[in-house]
């Protein structure tokens, strides 16, 4: 037994040897495949803990960003709804306490409530004529506002008109609107209780004091959205003209404008590109207050005839006196003998002449002709008495309402720019242009007595006997009795 097991022992030795050798690198590698696959494994599941990490804090951020968005949301509808209810209220509100503004300047004869004139007296004379024109006016706003913008024909109108109370009773009494200054306050208190929203306001004296309130109400409201439309009843003046470029500068904001406009219109306006017009022709006066020339116009003449553009008769000599605006107060009548005089209504140029004067009428002259005494001096011929109210008239044109008139076509018939020179277009009537022919006669002609330019319309000598006068002393007392055409 003992030797079979030597024998296994011995045959078996040396390939047992060579296979544990074998099994124990196997196992080795085996093993280490092992670890290494666990190892993978391990950091897979590392990688797989770390993203699930990831992805938890996310979703947990996720989940709070959430939850705070709906608070958020939940606020914001709240706010939302808030925000929707208030504008809502404030639209209905704005609707509802939308209007059309009406503006007026009530100094001005444009903007006096008696057209026809039968219904001037009317108006002002009653008790309740103020009531009438306030009724009237109304109307005719109406009227125009359904026409032109019937999205605003449901609105109410504010009207606000402002008034010299001194000056304007002073000329209301006058020219014989009125009885007493009284009527006056009588016809602003009808006016302003005939409707809620319209007021007659007397403001004293000073001749700013409307214009003022009137640009302050444009400032409150130009761009107020409950103010939905302007008409702007002051186009007399050109004072406003400023204001209403700074108020409406571009056409949006001028299609927000009417411009209500009279028989006189400032020149400037023209250049505001306001696409909105109206006339009331059947409202307001269609021509200059007549009646008799009140002590305020006066004074007013007297303080224009001292500057030195004007004739010493108080009519402006070019028309280029100091704007003032024209005011019921200011507005001048057809003269009485004693305003006649005052204007010159009795001579030709407002000097007294000498008796030994002899030249030929300027009426008999033909057209072109001129004079030429036998020394060879230029005679200017005799001018016929101004009319009764051409001076007055004259006043109203370049004082009150600005006009300046072209000389050379309004004496000539002829304008070298075909009336594109900036001056006036209207036409003078005859008497006036003669006030006009008096005024430049008066200015010294730079040729003087050697002039023979047959359009000249200046002076070329002076027969006044003034202490004072713009001729020299060579042109004065000429002999004018040998003068031939």
């Amino acid at each position: 037994m003992t030797a079979h097991l030597l024998f296994l022992f011995y045959f078996f030795r040396a390939p047992d040897l060579n296979m544990a050798a074998v099994a124990t690198n196997d196992f080795a590698a085996r093993l280490g495949a092992f670890q290494a696959q666990d190892d993978q494994r391990m950091q897979w599941l590392r990688s797989m803990h770390q993203e699930l990490c990831d992805i938890t804090d996310k979703y947990q951020n996720l989940c709070g960003d959430l939850e705070r968005e709906k608070i958020a949301g939940r606020g914001l509808q709240t706010d939302s709804k808030r925000w929707e209810d208030r504008f809502t209220k404030l639209e209905e509100s704005v609707k509802e306490s939308a209007f059309v503004l009406v503006l007026l300047d009530a100094d001005a004869d444009a903007y006096m409530a008696s057209s026809p004139p039968s219904l001037a007296r009317e108006y002002y004379a009653r008790r309740d004529g103020g009531q009438g024109a306030a009724r009237d006016l109304q109307a005719a706003l109406r009227q125009y506002v359904g026409q032109t913008m019937p999205e605003l024909s449901g609105l109410p109108i504010v009207l606000k008109a402002f008034a010299n109370a001194d000056r304007l009773a002073d000329t209301l009494v006058r020219t014989k609107m009125t009885r007493t200054w009284k009527d006056l306050w009588d016809f602003a208190m009808s006016f302003s209780q005939a409707c809620e929203t319209f007021d007659f306001v007397l403001v004293g004296s000073g001749k700013d004091r409307a214009d003022e309130k009137i640009k302050e109400l444009l400032r409150l409201f130009h761009k107020n959205p409950t103010c939905r439309h302007v008409i702007f009843g002051a186009c007399h003046d050109n004072g406003y003209v400023r204001e209403l470029e700074k108020r409406f500068p571009s056409p949006e904001a001028r299609d927000r404008l009417t411009l209500l406009e009279s028989f006189q219109v400032g020149r400037e306006y023209r250049s505001l590109g306001v696409r909105k017009t109206v006339r009331m022709e059947s409202i307001f006066r269609t021509d200059f207050l007549s009646g008799p020339v009140s002590p305020l116009l006066s004074s007013t003449t007297t303080a224009v005839s001292r500057s030195p553009t004007a004739s010493s008769s108080g009519v402006s000599s070019e028309g280029h006196a100091a704007h003032q605006a024209p005011t019921w107060a200011r507005a001048a009548a057809s003269p009485s003998d004693e305003g006649a005089a005052q204007h010159g209504g009795g001579g030709s140029t407002g000097h007294t002449p000498p008796s030994a004067v002899t030249a030929r009428r300027f009426l008999d002259l033909e057209s072109g002709a001129i004079l030429v005494n036998a020394q060879g001096q230029r005679v200017d011929a005799e001018l016929p008495a101004l009319a009764p109210g051409a001076a007055t008239s004259w006043n109203r044109k370049t004082n009150e309402c600005g006009m300046r008139f072209c000389r050379t076509f309004q004496l000539s018939g002829r304008c070298a720019n075909k009336m594109a020179c900036g001056y006036s277009p209207a036409t003078l009537s005859e008497e006036e242009r003669m006030v006009y022919r008096s005024l430049m006669r008066r200015q010294k002609c730079h040729v003087g007595p050697g002039c023979r330019d047959r359009t000249c319309c200046y002076g070329h000598h002076c027969s006044c006997e003034g202490a004072k006068c713009k001729f020299p002393e060579a042109q004065h007392r000429i002999d004018v009795s040998s003068a031939v055409l």
